[in-house]
């Protein structure tokens, strides 16, 4: 039997790295008929086309406001109308829904969890309390975990109903895309890829950046992204004296364009799960250097892979990324290094059936 599952995700209006992993994994498997996948939207937006160009069934359920429980009630029919077998919640929001729509219906529930609410660091502290009892208030809805990182999955073993499945890239679908809007640069392009927010480090960046410019001439910084921090950081870079040298390029869809053009990633996080960005960038091979949080360690377990520093650190930041940027061979030889290392440890594929057999379990298949 190929299983029906409903997969329920939030859109936030941008397809982020959490919208192109659940691609990757959707189209593996319904490719290889490992599920029959149902996607539900909170809104018909970027994130429902996306997917809709890409052959899956898109519902949308929208929402009159956060959590709204109603919601639960129209999932719960749309569950009984597609035969689902499952339910595979994806975020937050997505979490609370289909598990009430579970229960309601009597369907299986797979949570993934793709990051912690405490990371969230845009977010007040009286918001990630509220959000945080909402959300835990139904774990034990979930009939199993997935959990996207070793340390993520550290955190769910005592449950006794968890998973390690790594986020994997799809490598043909990771380099699709073409961006004529790019600017030409002179010198090395550092790229940081993300939501302009707190917990993404990108001030870290900015401030590593300005010890960086004294040793590698022409470099430039290229931050695409949208969020509540870009006035900051804009300012920030003309306090450092580098405004100059950082180009904000905003949300792009496309992100293998930006790749190609790209002598480094940093990825200067305060909190991750396990980065897509770096995955994509690694799959294209570029060289990644990152802050040691989460599941990054997971993905850069040596050197000759990537580079690892501490969070909040920009020092450390500029000593990792200057050999890179000089030094083009060292780079070369790093980038064809975790290129192979995802392609062996990383792909959408293992990614694919890590999630069928866990899909398998909970159907007792």
């Amino acid at each position: 039997m190929t299983p029906t599952v409903v997969h329920v995700t939030a859109d936030t209006g941008l397809f982020g790295g959490k919208d192109r992993v659940l691609l990757w994994l959707l189209t593996k498997l319904r490719d290889r008929n490992l599920a029959q996948p149902v996607v539900v939207c909170f809104r018909n937006g970027l994130v429902a086309g996306m997917y809709r160009r890409h052959g899956l069934h898109v519902e949308t359920l929208p929402m009159s406001f956060q959590f709204d429980a109603r919601a639960a009630f129209r999932l719960a029919r749309l569950l009984r109308s597609h035969g689902a077998h499952l339910v595979h919640t994806h975020d937050h929001k997505s979490h609370v829904l289909g598990r009430l729509a579970g229960r309601l219906t009597g369907v299986k529930v797979v949570s993934t969890l793709h990051g912690l609410i405490s990371d969230s660091k845009e977010m007040s502290a009286p918001k990630r309390a509220l959000y945080g009892a909402i959300v835990h208030g139904t774990d034990h809805l979930t009939d199993w975990w997935i959990a996207v990182s070793r340390a993520l999955w550290a955190g769910l073993r005592h449950t006794g109903r968890a998973t390690y499945v790594p986020n994997g890239v799809d490598m043909e679908l990771a380099a699709e895309g073409e961006d004529r809007s790019l600017p030409r640069e002179a010198g090395p392009v550092v790229l940081c890829l993300g939501r302009l927010s707190r917990e993404k480090g990108q001030d870290v960046l900015l401030d590593a950046m300005a010890r960086v410019a004294r040793a590698v001439p022409g470099v430039v910084v290229w931050m695409a992204g949208e969020g509540p921090t870009g006035p900051k950081l804009r300012s920030q870079s003309a306090r450092l004296g580098i405004a100059d040298r950082v180009r904000f390029l905003g949300f792009r869809e496309h992100i293998a364009p930006l790749l190609r053009e790209t002598a480094v990633l940093a990825l200067p996080s305060r909190g991750e799960g396990l980065p897509i960005s770096a995955l994509e960038a690694m799959s294209l091979g570029v060289p990644v250097v990152a802050t040691a949080v989460g599941g990054v360690p997971d993905l850069l377990p040596c050197e000759d892979v990537g580079r690892l520093v501490p969070p909040e650190d920009p020092d450390a930041l500029a000593a990792a990324l200057v050999p890179l940027l000089c030094d083009p061979t060292l780079a070369q030889r790093i980038g064809a290094s975790g290129r192979a290392h995802v392609g062996a440890n990383f792909s959408s594929d293992r990614m694919a059936e890590g999630t069928a057999a866990v899909y398998r379990a909970v159907l007792g298949l």
